[in-house]
């Protein structure tokens, strides 16, 4: 995948900016579009069921609304489930799939969280900082890839 290449990028936004290019040359329908599309949902509903369950087990809800959030996790699982077992088809029914499926969650997210936090270390001594900064910089890209999928979709 050498049009997605990323080693030697200097900065986090430059690995970052990689991912964005890729989705915006990727034809709607190919292998690495349907890759990259099923992780970034993947990861998008991971982010929300552990939203949805602080908010579950939160002191400051009644049982009315602790029943509301307990179902919307419920969900949340169940739609987690469901793209795994996607995925898991994809890889061995769609050629490229896996390779483009490893590449962005595995290769890409390695590279993108090593240089983040590597700049983050530089740049704040608070560790609860670094973190903060290196989750900013992954959404950033992240929800750019999130919106050019969502304009190719519509």
């Amino acid at each position: 995948m050498t049009e997605w290449e990323f080693k030697g990028r200097e900065t986090a936004e430059e690995v970052g900016q990689v991912l964005v290019e890729l989705i915006e040359k990727t034809e709607f329908g190919a292998p690495e579009f349907l890759a990259v599309s099923d992780y970034i949902h993947l990861k998008q509903t991971e982010k929300s069921l552990r939203v949805v369950q602080r908010n579950a087990i939160s002191k400051e809800v009644g049982s009315e609304d602790r029943m509301h959030w307990e179902s919307k996790a419920r969900i949340d699982e169940h739609k987690i489930a469901l793209l795994q077992v996607q995925i898991y088809q994809s890889r061995s029914r769609v050629k490229g799939y896996d390779k483009a499926f490893t590449y962005v969650g595995i290769e890409f997210e390695e590279e993108l969280m090593s240089k983040a936090y590597g700049e983050a270390r530089e740049l704040f001594t608070e560790e609860d900082k670094q973190k903060r900064y290196a989750r900013e910089l992954h959404s950033k890209f992240f929800s750019k890839a999130q919106a050019i999928i969502d304009g190719k979709l519509n």
